[in-house]
């Protein structure tokens, strides 16, 4: 390899480093030329963040794929060799896609946000393009995903992420206080934990008496965490769920990001409630102080998995029109950028 082209790589990445984003696109576009076949796939993926960060998403969509196109195994010069990622191939990326520009809330034609390449991320699921297009709606100011595998339940269904399964029971005492919060709004003790992940919700709804019915998408996660708990878990989407059953609590934890219509979810949820019950809601906030501070660094924008991203006001507007009206909104303590609310019938 010529040592120039990798002194100008190497002055590239100590300017990208630096943040220093217009004099490093010069170098790498010096970069991006298929003669310089070791080089020029991570100049493009560079010049696609520095693309994304301009807001030029078409641009950025195309250097991102160009990326992967110049080397499918790309990945591994990206990331370190214990990344879950690490031997990701592009050649194996065939699933159709749904391809949306209409917003799931109001139906109005929405416009290009962002382009992010998520192989990087440590809870990418095979299936997905790792190039994700964001669009956003204004007048709801909610941004949804353009592109997401066409047999999304299918891929969920038969993954099993080991980053979603891993206990934090750090966050037991955050959850502790939760349920004591949710107990101010709510004195019933039937719940329903939808998505029940790794159990840490349904392991504190446990400890505080409630009788506790979970619905889980993923059969090794419900089964691990019936077996763990002793607790029937339901292996199925919660669209898919059918029972007689009202609920006084009901645990959104973290779910309606994953769904591409979160509005039907929503109104399936409201006919799981009783009269006077309350349903708890998590969802990542892409205003949150923690995502203004962090723009683009933060993760929840390369999580392949949501195809939704809710403001508190987009978020707001999907519960009113979804028929529930909020009762207490707070910023997450369990995860960085989350918001949680709880929310009433009205």
């Amino acid at each position: 390899m010529n040592n120039s082209y990798e002194d100008v790589f190497t002055e590239a990445e100590q300017l990208l480093k630096n943040n220093q984003d217009h004099d490093a696109e010069e170098k790498y576009l010096l970069l991006y030329d298929k003669e310089h076949k070791e080089l020029s796939p991570i100049a493009s993926f560079r010049l696609g963040e520095i693309y994304n960060r301009k807001k030029l998403v078409k641009e950025s969509s195309q250097f991102h794929t160009n990326a992967f196109l110049q080397d499918p195994l790309l990945a591994n010069k990206l990331i370190p060799e214990t990344h879950p990622m690490y031997h990701f191939n592009y050649h194996s990326f065939k699933e159709p896609e749904h391809k949306v520009t209409a917003c799931p809330l109001c139906s109005l034609q929405g416009e290009l946000h962002s382009c992010y390449n998520s192989v990087t991320n440590v809870d990418f699921v095979q299936g997905f393009n790792p190039v994700r297009i964001w669009m956003q709606c204004r007048p709801c100011n909610h941004i949804f995903a353009h592109n997401y595998p066409s047999e999304l339940n299918k891929i969920l269904t038969n993954s099993s992420p080991e980053l979603y399964f891993q206990k934090r029971v750090e966050t037991l005492p955050i959850i502790g206080d939760i349920y004591s919060n949710i107990k101010r709004f709510s004195k019933g003790s039937k719940l329903l934990d939808i998505g029940t992940g790794a159990g840490e919700m349904a392991a504190v709804a446990k400890e505080f008496l409630y009788s506790i019915t979970g619905v889980e998408i993923r059969p090794v996660y419900a089964k691990h965490v019936s077996d763990t708990l002793e607790i029937p878990i339901v292996k199925t989407d919660i669209m898919h769920y059918e029972t007689n059953e009202l609920y006084d609590v009901i645990i959104l934890g973290d779910v309606i990001e994953h769904t591409p219509e979160p509005l039907k979810v929503l109104k399936k949820v409201r006919t799981l409630l009783k009269k006077d019950g309350i349903l708890w809601i998590s969802t990542p906030n892409f205003e949150s102080g923690y995502t203004a501070i962090m723009k683009d660094k933060d993760a929840m924008w390369r999580v392949c998995e949501h195809v939704n991203y809710f403001s508190y006001t987009s978020l707001l507007k999907a519960l009113e029109i979804s028929g529930f009206v909020c009762m207490e909104y707070s910023a997450s303590k369990r995860f960085y950028g989350s918001m949680e609310l709880i929310v009433a019938k009205q």
